[in-house]
């Protein structure tokens, strides 16, 4: 328990300074899609634990289904889900945010 207590503490700077690097980023990027793309980047790079992070949302030709967007990690990722299927749907469910790992 004080192993995990310690380890979270020399994680939050690295975490602040992500923040802090989305919104450079943010303010930096033409597109959604690149914003989005140098967040999974810098997860990626910075967080290395992390086996896969990536986008999912709304298709906006078909509200009931969900698209994969930028993402770094096993390509075997599906690249749509139907909105009310399995994992996604239970972590995302419409109009709300997607859960985190």
């Amino acid at each position: 328990m004080v192993e995990s207590k310690h380890v979270r503490h020399q994680l939050e700077p690295e975490r602040i300074a992500l923040l802090s690097h989305f919104s450079e980023l943010s303010a930096s990027v033409p597109t959604l899609k690149s914003l989005q793309q140098g967040i999974v980047d810098a997860i990626a790079q910075r967080l290395p634990y992390y086996s896969w992070t990536g986008f999912y949302m709304l298709d906006p030709s078909d509200p009931e289904m969900l698209i994969l967007g930028p993402f770094v990690g096993d390509s075997d990722a599906a690249c749509a889900y139907p909105g009310d299927r399995g994992d996604l749907q239970r972590r995302c469910g419409f109009g709300k945010d997607c859960c985190r790992r």
